[in-house]
């Protein structure tokens, strides 16, 4: 084929397919740069390396309670998991959501298997097409935009699955449940700081499990409540269950974040242990102030408003 030809065979495809590729390739641009100058900068510091190691065996008892949990803490930075603690429930309810719940919703065996491939494979598609979008820093109009579509999405879920013999709405229960699967994954992502290089802090006294907080009793006895119900009245309590003790923890994150009224930018760190709590400030932001009254006591930084 020709030079002239292939010229002329590009310029016939759609606009859209152009657009697709290069978002594509900025996708793949970000990931490559992701794991290049942020994981492998973690792993390969010489002075580290036996102080990670020592860590590991030492942690390594969880792995065998909780596979899930020892690969997260070790594998994601942990100021990416563990300031909102939605990420790490999040992260052990999705498989029940995304593998499980199509196995009550199909009688055939290989229908849900399909079902399953198809909430995964968008999952991996729908976030893959929001990479580009993170920036630098983390703000905290992303984690609450996140973490309501998490919520809400948890929610839907759950009628889902109580509704889903219903001979008036089954049909909606179906198509609701493929559509909204991969958007929980993103919303999720969205409001995560797994790209971004510095992160949203919320005051440590201010963190929902940091203290027995009013606001958690009552949505812990609300929650309760609905557990009662959903187990004398549906026959697939099981996955409800799981799903209402995740909605539980995603309402007091998000109580958290839209009643804060100050938090810090932070930069990311892997382990715990690699800095002390008052260090790695880059920023303290005051939410609703008209003018800055004060200033940073960490690296004598402005106190910004938003």
């Amino acid at each position: 084929m020709t030079p002239q030809r292939i010229c002329a065979l590009s310029a016939s495809l759609p606009l859209s397919f152009h657009q697709e590729v290069h978002h594509l390739t900025a996708t793949v641009s970000f990931i490559n740069q992701y794991f290049i100058t942020q994981k492998m900068a973690n792993y390969t510091c010489p002075s580290c390396k036996k102080k990670k190691l020592k860590y590991l065996l030492k942690d390594s008892w969880k792995f065998f309670i909780n596979p899930l949990y020892f690969i997260l803490k070790h594998s994601c930075n942990y100021t990416a998991m563990f300031p909102i603690f939605s990420n790490m429930v999040f992260w052990h309810v999705f498989p029940i959501i995304a593998v499980r719940i199509p196995f009550l919703l199909y009688a055939d065996v290989n229908t849900a298997i399909f079902a399953v491939v198809g909430n995964l494979w968008l999952s991996i598609l729908y976030v893959g097409y929001i990479l580009p979008c993170f920036k630098k820093y983390q703000g905290l109009c992303e984690i609450k935009v996140g973490l309501t579509g998490v919520f809400v999405i948890n929610l839907i879920l759950i009628a889902v699955c109580i509704w889903k013999d219903y001979d008036p709405i089954w049909k909606l229960c179906y198509a609701v449940y493929h559509n909204v699967v991969p958007l929980m994954c993103c919303s999720l992502i969205f409001s995560s700081s797994y790209f971004n290089e510095y992160y949203v802090q919320v005051p440590y006294d201010k963190m929902p499990f940091a203290k027995l907080n009013l606001y958690v009793v009552v949505l812990g006895i609300i929650h309760c409540m609905l557990a009662v119900l959903v187990v004398r009245n549906v026959p697939n309590y099981p996955e409800c269950l799981c799903m209402l003790a995740a909605s539980f923890f995603f309402s007091c994150d998000l109580y958290c974040v839209y009643t804060v009224k100050s938090y810090m930018l932070r930069e990311h760190i892997h382990y715990k242990w690699q800095r002390k709590p008052e260090e790695g400030v880059y920023k303290h932001i005051t939410v609703g102030k008209l003018k800055v009254d004060k200033i940073s006591p960490v690296m004598n930084l402005d106190v910004t408003t938003v």
